[in-house]
């Protein structure tokens, strides 16, 4: 049997398993009964995205962020609950349905909160190192951030202050890219409207990542509707709930293989073999065989 057809047979397996999982799913109507107690418990928040189907799943995290907004507090407690529950919400979301929680959560955070939220998603979700099993060439990275950034412009599209939005999604991308490819926050800036692609490149990134100046969101919130400042990193992060954080930029790599538009450079036989009984093992140690970087064959012995 050959890649390919393991592969088709594999989603449909997937697809009759998620169909009996949608048909037992906890309906929203019960899993609004729950969204006060996960605007402050992660854990409760996780737990209710499981039980949830995967076309509820956003809808659930678009209303706690609602009720998160319309609480009383703040901006450094607000923004604190949206890291929570925001984070516990990809963490418990379905492994095909991780993209569209993603779009939601930039979608309905608070700009304000963005600026915090952005970063942390970056350092301990989709950090391109976070995960010893899979590493990422520059080329790889960049199209994982290119596809996933539209599928979640499909989304914020039309909302208020759509381009702010989808630039705190080129940060995330380029905080997780740990500074390679140089270039990275041009090219995905070029995703942008053009009437907002000037000022993203030459205001908005540069001040947010603090290349050549003194770091600040001020550029890019200022551009919002509804203004305001950016909350204490150093507050909220003291206010937030200790949660075990799971890498999962490669989530993120194997939807962007199942869905229509195919994945280019990161063929389906590569993917296919990081998965399941196929898994190829990775690691970002070069003293290890199986570095991708490490020619195979016995060290030391150059083919």
């Amino acid at each position: 049997m050959n890649i390919q057809t393991s592969r088709i047979k594999m989603l449909a397996v997937a697809m009759v398993a998620s169909l009996a999982l949608t048909s037992m799913a906890m309906p929203l109507a019960e899993a609004r009964a729950n969204i006060e107690k996960a605007v402050n418990d992660p854990a409760t928040m996780s737990a209710t995205m499981k039980e949830l189907s995967p076309a509820d799943q956003a809808a659930f995290v678009a209303e706690v962020n609602a009720a998160i907004e319309k609480m009383p507090g703040s901006e450094e407690d607000k923004a604190a609950k949206f890291v929570d529950a925001n984070c516990a919400a990809l963490k418990g979301a379905s492994k095909g349905n991780k993209t569209e929680v993603l779009a939601e959560v930039f979608a309905t955070v608070p700009p304000t909160a963005l600026t915090v939220l952005n970063e942390v998603l970056a350092e301990q979700m989709f950090n391109r190192n976070a995960d010893a099993t899979h590493s990422y060439s520059d080329a790889e990275f960049t199209e994982i951030a290119q596809k996933t950034m539209t599928k979640i412009q499909n989304r914020t599209a039309g909302s208020d202050d759509s381009t702010v939005r989808d630039a705190f999604v080129i940060l995330m991308f380029v905080n997780a890219s740990n500074g390679s490819p140089a270039d990275l926050a041009d090219t995905l800036a070029s995703n942008l409207p053009a009437s907002s692609q000037e000022i993203a490149k030459s205001e908005w990134l540069p001040a947010a990542l603090g290349q050549g100046r003194e770091k600040s969101y001020d550029p890019l919130l200022g551009y919002t509707e509804e203004g305001g400042d950016a909350p204490s990193r150093e507050k909220v992060l003291s206010m937030t709930v200790h949660q075990s954080m799971q890498a999962m930029l490669a989530d993120f790599a194997l939807g962007i293989v199942d869905s229509a538009e195919g994945f280019g450079d990161i063929s389906n036989e590569r993917m296919a073999s990081d998965s399941g009984m196929y898994r190829v093992p990775r690691t970002l140690d070069k003293t290890k065989p199986w570095n991708p970087e490490e020619p195979r064959g016995y060290r030391g012995q150059n083919p």
